[in-house]
């Protein structure tokens, strides 16, 4: 991971996909529909970790 933390995965516009900065739509998807997302390096590796809730919200 660049700089050793997760990125902040924020919504983009839709105006030009190509403008889309690296990693896209894949950070916010990740970030809304986990709980408990956690990165950490531990000798040498990557290590994530999150939990996908049973049940969506109704919000």
């Amino acid at each position: 991971m660049p700089g050793l933390s997760l990125p902040a995965g924020r919504s983009q516009p839709l105006a030009d996909l190509a403008d889309l900065p690296e990693g896209g739509f894949g950070w916010f998807l990740i970030r809304s529909l986990t709980v408990g997302l956690d990165y950490r390096r531990i000798a040498g590796v990557n290590r994530l970790s999150f939990q996908l809730p049973a049940r969506q919200s109704d919000a």
